[in-house]
């Protein structure tokens, strides 16, 4: 096994190899603590970190992350599929799809640039 706990795909703790599935879990967990400021996992030793990984109880805390746009939240959802055949398996899909939600977060309802607190003033 080779890698960092917190950010390795379940399927690694079984000994499995690394694929473009694990790098796009080590995505959403990225994306997660990008958006939240905070890590997914944060177990202190190794085997709560994989417990933690293999645990429903951290799917909701993703849905239950409420200081995120829910159109984030499900752009990193679909990189957490626990069944890496689940994934997003393309680059292109999954960069559309990142920009799209990551576009419709930072625009209001009415298509208006929302104000976001680390955006500088327009001059």
């Amino acid at each position: 096994m080779s890698g960092t706990p917190a950010y390795m795909a379940p399927e690694q703790f079984e000994g499995k190899p690394a694929t473009i599935a694990s790098d796009v879990y080590a995505v959403g967990l990225i994306l997660f603590e990008i958006w939240s400021g905070r890590r997914i996992f944060s177990g202190k030793s190794l085997t709560e970190i994989i417990a933690q990984h293999h645990s429903d109880a951290s799917r909701e805390s993703l849905k239950s992350a409420v200081e995120m746009d829910r159109s984030i939240v499900a752009v990193i959802e679909k990189c957490l599929a626990p069944n890496p055949v689940d994934r997003p398996t393309s680059r292109a899909p999954f960069s559309q799809l990142c920009l799209a939600r990551m576009r419709s977060s930072l625009l209001s309802p009415r298509g208006r640039p929302r104000r976001q607190a680390w955006l500088p003033p327009r001059a």
